[in-house]
C-alpha cells in the first residue's frame, strides 16, 4: 500500500492532534506532503534518511532519473528542519547533493534486548551453527548487493565449515538466492 497525497481527513486529524514535530521516513508522496504541511503549520519537521534511491535507479540502469531525484531530494529534505543520516559517509553524500541541515544519528543496537544471555543453543543447532552464525536481516533485493554476498558465501563456507548463514526477510531476490545458496537458511518474514 502507498499513500499518494494528504486527504482532508488526515489534515484535519493532524491539525486537531497538534504535534510538536513531524518525523518523516521516506521522501516520496507522504513524506513530501508532510514536509510541506509542517512548514504550513509552523511545526518542525525531522527526516531520517534511509534509502539511497539514486543508487537504486543507477542499479536499474535508469540514470536519466538521477537529476530528477536529486532535485526532489533537495526539495523535500531542505524543507525539513533537520535531516538525520546514519553515517558520516551518508551525511557527506547528502551535503554534496545540496541537502543542508544534516546531522549523524547512527543506527544502534539495544544491548538490553539483544544480549548474549538470550542466546539459544537449540536455535543455533537447528541451523547447524558451530561457533559462528551469520545473519542477514532485511528486505531481500538485489540493490543491496546480494549478488556479491551470494558469491562470497560459498568461498567462506569452503574455508570455515563451522559457519552457518541465515536470511531473515522477504523480497524479490529470495527465490534466486535460495537456488544459488542451498546451504543457507531462509526464515522469511519474522514478526
Amino acid at each position: 500500500r502507498i499513500s499518494i497525497a494528504w486527504t482532508r481527513n488526515v489534515l484535519a486529524q493532524l491539525t486537531a492532534f497538534r504535534p510538536d514535530v513531524l518525523h518523516i521516513h521516506a521522501p516520496f508522496w507522504l513524506g513530501w506532503a508532510a514536509s510541506r504541511l509542517a512548514r504550513r503549520l509552523g511545526i518542525p519537521c525531522v527526516a531520517t534518511y534511509h534509502t539511497d534511491f539514486i543508487r537504486h535507479v543507477l542499479y536499474h540502469r535508469s540514470g536519466f532519473l538521477v537529476p530528477l531525484l536529486r532535485w526532489h531530494n533537495r526539495a523535500v529534505y531542505n524543507a525539513c528542519t533537520l535531516t538525520l543520516a546514519p553515517s558520516l559517509t551518508t551525511q557527506a553524500s547528502l551535503l554534496a547533493q545540496g541537502i543542508l541541515n544534516t546531522r549523524v544519528l547512527p543506527h544502534g543496537v539495544d544491548t538490553t534486548a539483544f544480549h548474549p544471555r538470550f542466546r539459544s543453543e537449540a536455535w543455533r543447532q537447528r541451523y547447524g551453527a558451530g561457533k559462528c552464525l551469520l545473519l542477514c536481516v532485511g528486505r531481500l533485493v538485489w540493490e543491496k548487493n546480494l549478488a556479491l554476498l551470494a558469491q562470497a558465501l560459498p568461498v567462506l563456507l569452503g574455508r570455515r565449515p563451522d559457519v552457518a548463514f541465515v536470511f531473515a526477510g522477504e523480497g524479490p531476490a529470495r527465490a534466486a538466492l535460495q537456488r544459488q545458496l542451498p546451504q543457507a537458511h531462509f526464515l522469511g518474514y519474522q514478526a
